[in-house]
């Protein structure tokens, strides 16, 4: 049980059914506060403007652009924000490219529900996370 202060997480997918799935599961979570949902990086950028997640977490592939692209834009306007993206996609070569550009996270979407959640502070131990 939490003992201090919700984490505000901001989700982003382009699949609504993946969305509503990450959102449930988190608003279950006495631990979580949704702050914001998008389906592109465009709306996330609009709503980034005025909430403020402690976590992002994105999907790699987004209708306008990618899931890397939104959070080296967050970088330099929330630097405090963690940046974690999650795809179904397990190329080391794209998950090496994602951490070299400074994100604090990949995690695979195929991770159990625990294993998502430990994957935001102050659980966080800013490795990525790869499951087969």
């Amino acid at each position: 049980m939490n003992t201090g202060s919700p984490i505000k997480l901001m989700l982003v997918d382009d699949h609504r059914i993946v969305l509503d799935g990450l959102k449930s599961m988190f608003d279950q979570d006495n631990n979580f506060q949704i702050v914001a949902t998008a389906g592109s990086a465009e709306e996330a950028m609009s709503l980034l403007q005025t909430k403020h997640p402690d976590v992002l977490l994105t999907d790699y592939r987004l209708p306008d652009a990618s899931g890397l692209d939104l959070c080296v834009w967050i970088k330099d306007k929330l630097p405090a924000t963690k940046r974690v993206i999650l795809s179904m996609y397990d190329e080391v070569a794209l998950v090496r490219l994602i951490l070299k550009e400074g994100v604090d996270g990949y995690i695979m979407k195929s991770v159990q529900q625990l294993e998502l959640k430990k994957c935001a502070p102050p659980n966080y131990s800013g490795h990525a996370v790869r499951k087969p």
